[in-house]
C-alpha cells in the first residue's frame, strides 16, 4: 500500500511537471487546421535545435539539420535567445532587441511525508523567506494544504523553490545538495525532523525570464518590427507575462492573429 501511495506521488508530481508541454487536439482543432490548410511543424526530432528560417516567395521556409519545409505562417514559442536566432536572418533589428532578454535559473523540489504525527499542522499555504534570513529556499508552497488532491490521503507534500537573480549559483548544484540545503532549511524554518518518503528536484536552467526597466517598451519595438514581415509571430513568457494566465492570453492572441492572417490571405486569393 505505501509503494502504491508513493507511486500515486511521483505521478502526481511528473504529470504536473509536463502538463505545460501538454497540447489538446481535439476534433474541433483538427477541423480548424483542416480548414484553413495548416501544417503544424514541432519537435522533437529534425527540427531541435536553431534552424535556419527565412521569406520563401509569399510563404516562410524553415530548414533544419534533417528537413526543411514551407509554411504560411510561423509562430515562435521558444526563449528569448533562441527566437533571436530565428529571427535573425529576416528580423535584425527585432533579434537584437530579443538578445537582451535575460534569464536565470531556478530550481523546485518536491517533498512528501507520512502525515501522522507530522511536526508541524500546516494551518496555511506556505512562506516567504526574506533574503535577510540568509536562507538557500526562497520560499515554500505547502501543496497538500493549497491543493489537497495532489497528494494521497496520509501524504503532505511541500515544495521549496531555489535560485533566481539574486542566488543563481544556489539553483545550479546537484540533486542532492539541494535536497539537503532545503531539508536544512525546513528543519530550521518549520522544525521538520522526519526524513521524506519522497524528494523530486527539478532544475529550470537559464529559463526564468527576467522584465527588466523598460521591457514593455522593448517588446512594443519588436512587434512593431515584425509587422513588416507578415506571417511571423512571437509567443511566449520573454514578453507580455510570464505566469500561465499571461502565457495562454498571449498564446491565445497569437493564434487569433495566425487565423486572421490566414483567413485574409484565402480571401485574396479567392
Amino acid at each position: 500500500e505505501c509503494a502504491r501511495d508513493l507511486r500515486s506521488l511521483r505521478h502526481s508530481v511528473q504529470h504536473r511537471s509536463a502538463a505545460a508541454a501538454v497540447r489538446h487536439r481535439g476534433p474541433q482543432d483538427r477541423q480548424a487546421r483542416a480548414a484553413l490548410d495548416v501544417d503544424l511543424v514541432e519537435g522533437p526530432g529534425p527540427w531541435c535545435g536553431v534552424p535556419w528560417v527565412g521569406p520563401n516567395g509569399e510563404e516562410w521556409f524553415m530548414r533544419a539539420a534533417m528537413a526543411g519545409a514551407a509554411m504560411s505562417v510561423m509562430a515562435v514559442g521558444v526563449l528569448g535567445g533562441v527566437g533571436a536566432a530565428w529571427a535573425q536572418p529576416v528580423a535584425p533589428n527585432a533579434a537584437e532587441i530579443l538578445k537582451q532578454i535575460k534569464y536565470v535559473s531556478t530550481a523546485t523540489v518536491t517533498l512528501a511525508y507520512k502525515r501522522e504525527n507530522f511536526s508541524h499542522a500546516l494551518d496555511g499555504f506556505g512562506f516567504v523567506v526574506p533574503k535577510c534570513e540568509g536562507r538557500s529556499i526562497l520560499a515554500c508552497t505547502w501543496t497538500s494544504s493549497k491543493f489537497p488532491h495532489r497528494a494521497p490521503q496520509g501524504y503532505v507534500m511541500l515544495r521549496c523553490y531555489l535560485g533566481g537573480a539574486l542566488q543563481e549559483d544556489i539553483a545550479e548544484k546537484d540533486e542532492q545538495t539541494l535536497a539537503t540545503l532545503v531539508m536544512q532549511d525546513l528543519k530550521k524554518i518549520m522544525g521538520i525532523e522526519e526524513e521524506p518518503v519522497f524528494c523530486k528536484v527539478f532544475h529550470n536552467r537559464k529559463s526564468n525570464v527576467q522584465y527588466h526597466v523598460n521591457h514593455s517598451r522593448h517588446i512594443d519595438s519588436i512587434m512593431k518590427d515584425l509587422k513588416n514581415f507578415p506571417g511571423l509571430f512571437l509567443a511566449g513568457s520573454a514578453y507580455r507575462g510570464i505566469g500561465i494566465p499571461d502565457c495562454i492570453q498571449n498564446g491565445t492572441e497569437s493564434a487569433e492573429s495566425a487565423t486572421q492572417f490566414l483567413a485574409g490571405k484565402s480571401s485574396a486569393e479567392i
